[in-house]
């Protein structure tokens, strides 16, 4: 009989990701169901990420997936909460969302800011989530000040997490920003710098991050063609 010579190593797979919208989670709970979501007795996906808004009308489904292996993402949907043209939509269902304006940089200092991010963590480790896409916003340039008003937030919500129960949730760090950054090599090097210089030791990865197109876990570059406001 002849024998069959691999030409490439094994090589582990690649962790699959998927994005469960607001809608048409029964559908893929029946799936999941029927068995049609594994591979040789192994759940295709890795990590299930859900929306703030939808993740209470979805906890059948969360359940499942949890009982399969799968690690559930939490997004708080803050970015889109922060635009003026994106936070009347479904999103607005979301805990911390405050009701006829998005949110703004000021609704997360102080006292008032750090109960939304504590909110965000009960909410997370009520709903058994593994990580959590820490609040972050659309940066204008490497200047903008809200990329310190994410930093503080970050530092927050550690603690937050902590402080409910949750100190095994990861946090990822979602990086909104726009295309002509990306492409700007002197501003991906000041953005860089100023990732390092944070007392924050998760964005370590950011200097990584912004000179590999695979950035390590943990960390998330999001660049958009333009701004979603």
């Amino acid at each position: 009989m002849a024998e069959v010579i691999p030409l490439y190593p094994d090589r582990p797979p690649i962790a699959q990701y998927i994005r469960i919208s607001t809608t048409g989670h029964n559908q893929l709970d029946a799936l999941l169901e029927s068995g049609r979501l594994t591979w040789d007795g192994r759940l295709w996906l890795d990590r299930a990420v859900l929306d703030a808004a939808a993740a209470p009308r979805q906890t059948a489904l969360m359940s499942a997936l949890l009982d399969r292996g799968a690690e559930l993402v939490l997004d708080t949907n803050v970015a889109e909460l922060s635009s003026p043209g994106r936070f009347e939509g479904a999103v607005r269902q979301a805990p911390w969302a405050i009701q006829g304006r998005p949110l703004q940089l000021d609704d997360w200092s102080g006292a008032r800011g750090y109960e939304r991010v504590s909110q965000i963590a009960r909410f997370a480790v009520e709903h058994r989530f593994q990580s959590v896409l820490t609040p972050t916003h659309l940066l204008a340039g490497t200047h903008d000040h809200a990329f310190d008003s994410d930093q503080r937030i970050l530092e927050q919500l550690r603690r937050a997490l902590d402080d409910a129960g949750g100190a095994r949730v990861a946090i990822d760090y979602p990086l909104l920003i726009p295309n002509r950054i990306m492409r700007d090599h002197h501003e991906r090097a000041h953005l860089s710098l100023r990732c390092v210089d944070s007392r924050s030791t998760i964005f370590g990865y950011a200097s990584q991050a912004l000179e590999s197109t695979r950035p390590p876990s943990g960390f998330v570059v999001i660049s958009t063609p333009c701004a979603i406001l």
